[in-house]
């Protein structure tokens, strides 16, 4: 399916852990004997997601989907953000206490973003501009990483309620805001959770 829609070469490819051995063994032997090229130059494996520290099973009757999700009053936001803010190599424990956590610290600071929109204050502070540049670049260092998003998050939820508080204390400036809302947009079209 890959090489009749991708090619012979992709950049990254992805699957759960349970594929790493024979699966994606086999997809590399045949996909590289056939071409005599790279099939792919990154590979993502992703751990499982359990349920209550159960692993997940019609059986057990403990599958959720996300439209049950959003049936309970959770946003697909909501849904898509407790997914990512974990390292994808790391078991996820699914609980519905962990979701609502997760969910009111994406809408604690989706309400400080749509908060910086209100900056009026012509004074610039150094601290501001600093705060503001740094956005999309510290983002960029953590994803980088192995793609850790539950740290470019955090670093992100900092920068950001830390520009809020100059905000409160007339010291971000509408241009130092709109540098900031211009990289939070960059970055959202990977998070796709914010705005």
């Amino acid at each position: 399916m890959v090489t009749k829609h991708l090619g012979f070469t992709i950049d990254v490819a992805c699957g759960g852990i349970d594929n790493l051995v024979r699966h994606h063994d086999y997809t590399i032997a045949i996909a590289e004997g056939v071409s005599g090229k790279k099939f792919a130059n990154y590979w993502l494996h992703g751990a499982h997601l359990l349920v209550d520290g159960k692993k997940m099973s019609k059986s057990k009757g403990n599958v959720y989907y996300p439209e049950d999700l959003v049936a309970k009053g959770y946003r697909n936001d909501h849904v898509r953000f407790y997914l990512i803010y974990e390292h994808y190599r790391e078991k996820l424990n699914f609980t519905f206490k962990k979701l609502a956590e997760t969910s009111q610290r994406l809408d604690a600071f989706k309400g400080m973003v749509q908060n910086l929109r209100k900056a009026k204050s012509a004074y610039s502070s150094e601290k501001a501009k600093l705060l503001a540049g740094s956005i999309v670049s510290s983002f960029d260092e953590n994803m980088n990483n192995d793609l850790d998003v539950k740290a470019a998050f955090d670093e992100l939820y900092e920068t950001v309620s830390e520009l809020h508080g100059l905000m409160k204390e007339e010291r971000l400036s509408a241009e130092d805001a709109n540098a900031a809302m211009s990289g939070l947009h960059r970055i959202d079209s990977v998070l796709r959770v914010v705005f």
